[in-house]
């Protein structure tokens, strides 16, 4: 019984979901909330200071802090987004296991299909 495998109609459907190896390479766009906010958060620190007429690192144990605080407010800010991504991902795929008949397989054409014969005028 090794041939009467079957095929979920919408497995094409749920393929897409996978992630790539390029969304699994691409750390840059993956983690940049959480350097952009731990250098944020001294910033506003250091701009309060050169509002106030102050140098730019007076209250350095402030500075300290905020770069502490942001870093764990942009490790907090990943930790929510992946959480939301995941639920997100898995309605999609509830919905899509639950309701093949939606998602088709799709055709496959060709440009020469699609696009009509050009014929220029001169």
């Amino acid at each position: 019984m090794e041939g009467t495998e079957e095929k979920f109609p919408a497995q094409w459907a749920l393929d897409l979901l996978e992630p790539t190896a390029l969304d699994r390479s691409n750390h840059i766009f993956k983690y940049y909330i959480v350097p952009f906010s731990t250098v944020s958060f001294p910033l506003a620190i250091v701009f309060k200071n050169l509002i106030g007429k102050k140098p730019a690192t007076a209250n350095k144990p402030y500075i300290v802090l905020a770069s502490i605080i942001g870093f764990l407010a942009g490790c907090g800010l990943h930790w929510a987004a992946d959480l939301r991504f995941a639920r997100r991902d898995a309605i999609m795929r509830d919905y899509i296991m639950h309701h093949p008949e939606r998602f088709p397989e799709p055709d496959v054409k060709k440009y020469s299909d699609i696009f009509n014969k050009w014929y220029p005028r001169r």
